[in-house]
C-alpha cells in the first residue's frame, strides 16, 4: 500500500499547477476577446441604446 501512495506524490500540487496555468490562458484570452474592436463597439453601441431608451 505505501508503494502506491508514494507513487502519486505530487499530484495536487502538479494538478495546482495546471489548473491555474489554464485559468492564466483562459483570462489572457478573455482580455484579447473583449479589447477586440467588434466587441468594443458592440458593447458601446448596447450602452448608447441602454441610455438613450431606444
Amino acid at each position: 500500500m505505501n508503494d502506491f501512495l508514494s507513487s502519486e506524490d505530487g499530484t495536487v500540487s502538479s494538478e495546482w499547477a495546471l489548473t491555474t496555468l489554464v485559468g492564466a490562458a483562459l483570462v489572457a484570452v478573455l482580455i484579447l476577446v473583449v479589447n477586440s474592436t467588434a466587441v468594443l463597439d458592440s458593447l458601446t453601441s448596447l450602452i448608447q441604446r441602454a441610455l438613450s431608451g431606444a
